[in-house]
């Protein structure tokens, strides 16, 4: 049988029109990715706007992300320090929560932008010595995006700690590099681009977790095993459109045309998002209906 890339969905959060959390409406969201095959979902990575919540409210997203999953499939989870907490510590709160199978670190937080390649090393050791679990590592975009350097990867899969790997370096050679790096380590390298994903796994990378994994990720999975780049292509094409008032344009896709029990509303924009600012992701989903069809 083939090899099959691993699609995990960086999960949303779902809101009421007031802002409010709506944890009721986690359960089928989660329900959503699952019945689509997942192998796995990224909680409170940044398509779940956690910088626009408490730690108060991340934990119990996290644990209604637990309790919506129930053991299904694999939860990834990014770690957030409270002011005056080292890094060990906050991943031993993500863990009390419980369920968590990785806690996730945003390479962009664990070292301030300008600071050496050997801060950020020492940074990852201490954290390697000093908690206990898999790890994982996410090139978050937010507050500045940290690429993490071949020797701090190199030192992350060596560890034997790190099973997961969010790439967003979207350039394809670094990351075939990265790919023999992690070779035959427990590191998976998930990337976020959907450009150069077709080519990634070709090359031996184990997946997909960006944006259009919310929305499409049984297309991103016959994109990448397809005898043609034709599918590839057009979902490159169309990451432009979700990209149009994201997060809002996915969860309205997904409650208008999929039945998620969700609203559009997200807290980053302040606001709802309604078809009329997304048509084109609309128009790319009645394609893939009509593709799916023809299959």
């Amino acid at each position: 049988m083939a090899r099959q890339p691993e699609i995990w969905p960086p999960l949303l959060t779902p809101f009421l029109e007031n802002g409010e959390i709506d944890f009721d409406a986690i359960q089928g969201l989660v329900d959503f990715y699952i019945e689509r095959g997942v192998a796995g979902l990224l909680v409170t990575g940044l398509s779940a706007e956690p910088l626009s919540m408490n730690d108060t409210e991340r934990a119990e997203i996290v644990a209604a992300s637990v309790r919506a999953v129930a053991g299904r499939v694999p939860i990834a989870a990014s770690v957030f320090c409270k002011e005056g907490e080292a890094w060990p510590e906050a991943i031993a709160r993500l863990r009390a929560i419980g369920g968590v199978d990785c806690a996730v670190l945003l390479t962009g937080h664990l070292v301030e932008e300008g600071e050496s390649d050997e801060r950020f090393l020492q940074c990852l050791e201490t954290i390697i010595a000093d908690s206990s679990g898999d790890l994982g590592l996410y090139e978050a975009p937010r507050p500045y995006k940290h690429l993490i350097s071949d020797k701090a990867l190199a030192c992350a899969a060596e560890s034997g700690r790190f099973t997961f790997l969010k790439d967003t370096c979207c350039d394809l050679a670094r990351i075939k590099r990265r790919i023999d790096i992690v070779g035959g380590s427990r590191l998976k390298l998930m990337n976020a681009e959907v450009a150069t994903f077709r080519a990634s796994f070709k090359a031996g990378a184990d997946g997909f977790c960006g944006l259009m994994a919310n929305v499409f990720p049984d297309m991103l999975e016959r994109a990448a095993t397809e005898e043609t780049d034709a599918l590839s292509l057009l979902l490159t094409a169309g990451d432009m459109a979700l990209e149009q008032s994201y997060p809002g344009s996915a969860k309205a896709l997904l409650s208008e045309n999929y039945g998620v029990g969700l609203t559009s509303f997200s807290r980053v924009l302040g606001r709802l998002t309604t078809r009329s600012v997304c048509t084109g992701l609309f128009a790319l989903d009645e394609y893939f209906n009509r593709y799916q069809k023809t299959r």
